[in-house]
């Protein structure tokens, strides 16, 4: 088994934290931090110009093609365990596994409007904090063929509705992702494998 975690960050304000919890809790897993800013952060180990979370974990899965699963996190979140285990016993074997669920809403209606109009399809309930979330290479490339990525993020907007895209594509597709209901309360006090800190970068 070949995983990635793929750490999104953009500047270096929150990449030292999250990169010595993973180096202590996860010490022999395969981390790459990719920072969105479009120069190289302190700690960051490749500059990407722009695409927030989701132009991140896009360009990782184009550039790793050695890997065959994912951990998608940001760089705004600390370890207290290693979190693969946490996410290997929640996943289904396709699809993905998120470290929250939040129950569909929208910040406009012209995100509505937008994710409806690319996933007709497809009516889930909850979509997917972060986007954070664990999956594999096969689900991936199932996604890329019936083009049914997010759109790359240009703002935070895009971002947020990434995270309702992410949750329409996997339905369109007919791949399952589960997890459990988010608690910002708890996520920032230490949920699961991580601790949040909420960043509110725009």
């Amino acid at each position: 088994m070949n995983e990635l975690v793929v750490v999104a960050c953009h500047g270096g304000d929150w990449i030292t934290p999250c990169q010595e919890s993973l180096a202590e809790h996860a010490p022999e897993a395969d981390v790459v931090f990719v920072d969105t800013g479009g120069t190289l952060a302190h700690g960051a180990d490749v500059a990407i110009d722009g695409g927030y979370s989701t132009g991140a974990y896009l360009w990782a899965y184009e550039q790793y093609a050695e890997y065959d699963r994912f951990l998608f996190i940001q760089d705004s979140m600390t370890a207290l365990a290693d979190p693969l285990p946490w996410f290997r016993d929640l996943w289904q074997g396709s699809g993905a596994a998120c470290w929250g669920l939040f129950p569909m809403q929208w910040d406009t209606y012209e995100q509505a409007a937008e994710v409806g109009a690319r996933y007709p399809h497809a009516a889930p309930r909850h979509g997917i904090f972060g986007p954070i979330f664990y999956t594999d290479r096969a689900s991936l490339d199932l996604l890329a063929k019936a083009d049914l990525f997010p759109k790359r993020p240009e703002n935070r907007l895009d971002a947020q509705t990434a995270e309702r895209s992410w949750a329409y594509a996997f339905a369109t597709a007919g791949l399952p992702f589960v997890g459990p209901e988010w608690n910002p309360g708890q996520m920032q006090a230490g949920f699961g494998p991580f601790r949040k800190t909420w960043a509110a970068r725009p």
